[in-house]
């Protein structure tokens, strides 16, 4: 689709194309640059990565367990610095 963009540079985009992404009014986007241009994709909340799909879960843990890979993870990252 064509969009057009503003004279300080802000992307516009029509309601039909927010509707078939799922951008909503003052919701948050990604935009990703690659070697080909610019894409743009509606930002997902932790809920939204956590919830069903295709009938299972993507990820089921308890605070607890996230926490631990959490502190793990973090470990990790500073012992390869």
């Amino acid at each position: 689709m064509k969009l057009k963009v503003g004279a300080r540079g802000e992307i516009f985009t029509t309601k039909e194309v927010r509707s078939l992404v799922g951008i909503k009014p003052s919701s948050e986007v990604i935009a990703i640059i690659t070697k080909d241009g610019l894409l743009i994709k509606p930002k997902k909340s932790v809920k939204e990565l956590l919830s069903r799909r295709r009938g299972r879960a993507l990820l089921k843990l308890t605070v607890e367990e996230f926490e631990k890979l959490s502190i793990e993870a973090q470990r990790e990252i500073l012992s390869e610095d």
